[in-house]
């Protein structure tokens, strides 16, 4: 008898367990949409599409997801943003790899380097699934299209102001974000371009701030410890201008260093009005996910897309403030083309 009730016991618990992980896998599969989307049901609508980008809470990105949102409710379709609350590749990619396994209808992801992205792009494609990278990019991979920056161009517009607006020796620090980006690594070489001919601008540094104002600050204070020489700061990135502006407002210097960044946060425009920022590389990322969603669509209905498809830049200096605006739209449009 006692044989039997442990048998009992035993079938029950075995029961039991096939039922939970029954359910586990089953839910499992199905909660990608469910726990970070603001639309109730994917099935409701004609496409399913997710946007993963390099960090959710960004001011940046979240122009990116408003541009992409648009386009998306124009055209009925699910867009879900889905990615870490601080930068992470690990969570990029692990974002990626749900997503190929949700077969969702289309993927716009940030770009990033190593054969893992190429791997799981790959994946993505024998799928069915197009991918359009944004912002950064991996051409090494199977991608359908890049939508974004040319950042090349936009280094290089950085060298140019220090060419045209500075005089004199120029011992330039480079605060960048993670220094595997290739991004980052093109707008270094545009930068470089720009300023190869001029033996009075010298770039002495190149600190990384693994993409934080903390970071980009802790790299500036670095910088100067090893080259008090450095009187002019190229950052870029979204946070570095910050980031680099904070640490030399403590460093109490006797003159500010020349500074140019990136990107149109509102706290970088306000450093510009006071004088501590000198100009700022403008982008559209608000553009970049109208345009990534298009692509998406048009890939995915066998239409050809231009694999390389260049928003447009342009550069914005303290003296012009008053003609940019944060959001999409900039009045300041010279040099955008």
């Amino acid at each position: 008898m006692k044989d039997i009730s442990v048998y009992l016991v035993y079938s029950i618990g075995f029961l039991l367990f096939i039922i939970c992980f029954g359910y586990m896998l089953y839910f499992g599969k199905q909660t990608f949409h469910l726990d970070q989307m603001e639309v109730s049901n994917a099935q409701d609508y004609d496409y399913h599409f997710v946007l993963i980008p390099e960090e959710k809470g960004s001011e940046y990105w979240q122009l990116v997801r408003e541009g992409a949102m648009e386009t998306a409710e124009q055209h009925h379709a699910y867009l879900e943003y889905v990615g870490g609350a601080q930068t992470s590749e690990e969570e990029q990619f692990r974002t990626l790899d749900k997503a190929i396994d949700a077969k969702v209808d289309g993927i716009l992801t940030q770009g990033m380097e190593g054969e893992r992205f190429v791997e799981l792009v790959h994946l993505a494609r024998e799928k069915g699934i197009p991918v359009v990278t944004v912002d950064a990019d991996n051409p090494k991979s199977e991608r359908n299209a890049y939508v974004g920056t040319d950042n090349f161009r936009a280094g290089y517009l950085a060298g140019e102001a220090f060419v045209k607006e500075t005089t004199g020796k120029q011992k330039v620090a480079i605060v960048i974000g993670r220094s595997e980006s290739l991004n980052q690594q093109k707008r270094i070489e545009g930068f470089q371009k720009a300023i190869e001919h001029e033996e009075r601008i010298q770039v002495i540094t190149i600190e990384e701030s693994n993409i934080s104002i903390v970071g980009a600050a802790q790299a500036t204070y670095q910088a100067l410890k090893k080259h008090s020489e450095i009187n002019g700061f190229f950052g870029t990135n979204v946070l570095a201008g910050i980031g680099i502006s904070q640490a030399i407002t403590q460093t109490n210097r006797q003159q500010n260093p020349y500074i140019v960044t990136f990107d149109t946060l509102p706290k970088t425009l306000d450093l510009m009005r006071n004088g501590m920022i000198d100009a700022t590389i403008v982008q559209h990322p608000y553009r970049m996910g109208k345009t990534g969603i298009d692509l998406l669509l048009e890939a995915g209905n066998s239409k050809y897309v231009e694999p390389v498809q260049y928003t447009p830049s342009s550069i914005l200096y303290k003296e012009d403030i008053h003609k940019a605006k944060y959001g999409e739209e900039y009045s300041y449009e010279i040099n955008s083309q």
